[in-house]
């Protein structure tokens, strides 16, 4: 079964204060106190797990993104979660496909992750600002946005922007979808 990260952290903190009552400074200022801050800045494992699809799998494999998805939950029901809690979407080109992944992962009953559009061609980051303005504006997007903390994460990916303009050009709209996204956010 699932340890709760959280209620360890707070049995933790609770037998170190105790400790520091009695004036047992070294005991609570040794191990206990290194397991608080592993606890507090890794949770009880060392990193989450990122799960990555492309867009085109939306059109003739969603099940497979269902399933995805089913297996997030999974892992969420056993580590807590902080353990997997992102989905990034390669090849975002449009807000109907970052919302159609929405749509997945509420099919699967997953809706704590954070949707995360992977924006790599050139057309892609020049699209990116009025698709990140888009999903703001969708009603059902805003309200998945509240429940995960007002946040929204985007990637902007370099490797195929230079293949699609090369290296300046590449450069260049990475420049510039990275300010325009930060305007609107």
């Amino acid at each position: 079964g699932f340890i709760d990260a959280d209620y360890l952290l707070k049995e933790l903190k609770k037998i170190r204060q105790e400790l520091l009552k009695q004036k047992a400074t070294h005991a609570a200022n040794g191990r206990i106190k290194d397991i608080i801050y592993q606890l507090e800045s890794c949770g009880l494992f060392l990193a989450h797990l990122d799960f990555s699809d492309h867009s085109g799998k939306l059109e003739n494999k969603r099940k497979e993104i269902v399933e995805e998805f089913k297996t997030i939950k999974k892992i969420q029901k056993y580590y807590g979660k902080r353990a997997a809690h992102r989905f990034i979407l390669s090849m975002t080109h449009s807000k109907e496909t970052v919302c159609d992944l929405l749509s997945c992962a509420e099919e699967a009953n997953t809706t704590d992750v954070d949707i995360i559009p992977l924006f790599e061609t050139i057309g892609d980051l020049n699209q990116s600002p009025k698709l990140l303005e888009e999903l703001l504006k969708d009603k059902k997007y805003r309200q998945h946005l509240k429940k995960r903390g007002n946040i929204q994460e985007i990637m902007l990916g370099y490797s195929d922007s230079c293949k699609d303009g090369g290296y300046l050009a590449a450069n260049w709209y990475l420049h510039q979808a990275q300010r325009k996204l930060s305007d609107i956010a």
